[in-house]
């Protein structure tokens, strides 16, 4: 609760700006703020805070509407050189990363308190500008290759690469086919229906999570606080 002053944002204001920033964290961006106040006794007070999370299910989306724009504006233009194809990709992926990371900025969560100056919340970090920026370069570039016709020896590769593509999913799927409704599971025990009906949101990101625990990944958190007393 805000001290007496300070405005609380909407509901329905924080829901729009907190989407946003979870189209930037699934850019690889990471939610973080910081904070300064003057406490009496104690001089003045630092503190900052970032929390990392892939909310995986955005970033495929993002990846495959990036790819059939690509292959749709490729069957709609003429045969272009290789060089023109990738001079578009770029373009693509320049204008890709400033629409996320700019309407990140933009629509950054503000919490105004008096006496105490906290920074906007937001998610853009040069991490998500530059992944915004190669994901759109090689979904769309892929997208217009997809629509070319192909050698017969690239054809193999590709097949190749689909069966490799194919193996690795087969594994994700088991794991994944057990860990979901488990968690989904557990989690609306211990939280409610509210976490069961908001699964559809989270579930993916948290069995892939789970997926990269199962193998020998680490949970990492980072948090740095200090203060100055004036003397």
């Amino acid at each position: 609760m805000l001290p007496s002053g300070g405005s609380t944002p909407s509901p329905w204001s924080l829901m729009g700006q907190l989407a946003v920033q979870l189209v930037v964290m699934s850019q690889l961006g990471a939610l973080g703020s910081s904070i300064d106040a003057t406490i009496p006794f104690m001089g003045n007070v630092h503190g900052s805070a970032s929390f990392f999370a892939l909310p995986l299910l955005l970033t495929a989306v993002s990846i495959a509407v990036l790819f059939l724009g690509g292959r749709f504006a490729a069957k709609r233009s003429a045969a272009q050189s290789a060089a023109g194809t990738w001079i578009q990709a770029a373009v693509t992926g320049l204008v890709f990363t400033l629409l996320v990371n700019i309407s990140g900025a933009v629509f950054a969560i503000s919490f105004p308190v008096p006496s105490v100056k906290i920074s906007p919340i937001g998610a853009v970090t040069f991490g998500s500008v530059l992944f915004a920026l190669v994901i759109g370069v090689l979904a769309t570039s892929a997208g217009r290759a997809s629509a070319r016709p192909r050698a017969a020896a690239v054809v193999g590769v590709r097949a190749a690469v689909r069966r490799a593509f194919e193996a690795v999913a087969v594994h994700y799927g088991v794991f994944l086919a057990i860990a979901i409704p488990v968690v989904v599971v557990v989690l609306g025990v211990k939280s409610g229906w509210q976490a069961t009906l908001s699964a559809p949101l989270w579930a993916p990101t948290a069995g892939f999570f789970m997926f990269g625990l199962g193998h020998l990944s680490a949970v990492s958190r980072t948090w740095d606080f200090g203060s100055s007393v004036a003397s």
